[in-house]
């Protein structure tokens, strides 16, 4: 519940872009939010200097537990495994390597495969 909680306010206070934006940088882990940003902070890097200072605005000084967004991890790792199969890896070091079951790494490029074409 608190990670539904916490992504609706990041959605209020950064609009549906952004959040998922932040997810893809953050997310999973906790971030401090200072009250005062300067140009280099990883939130201003990443969101640009005005969303920054609004989650400055509302988080400053505490710790923010940023939700993951398992949608964008099961994309970005779907492609990293299509491309470590493309540069000659075999399909147990993928099972290895991501963690998950040898039909489903065949599923996976097989679908990477299919939207290639």
């Amino acid at each position: 519940m608190a990670r539904d909680k916490t992504l609706t306010e990041l959605r209020e206070i950064l609009g549906p872009e952004a959040t998922a934006k932040m997810q893809r940088h953050f997310g999973g882990q906790r971030l401090y939010v200072p009250s005062a940003l300067t140009l280099f902070h990883p939130l201003v890097e990443a969101l640009g200097f005005d969303l920054a200072g609004a989650l400055s605005y509302h988080y400053g000084g505490n710790q923010l537990l940023v939700p993951s967004d398992p949608v964008i991890d099961r994309e970005e790792r779907d492609k990293a495994m299509a491309a470590d199969r493309a540069a000659g890896m075999e399909i147990n070091q993928l099972v290895q390597k991501y963690r998950i079951g040898f039909r489903r790494v065949q599923a996976i490029l097989k679908q990477a495969q299919t939207l290639r074409e």
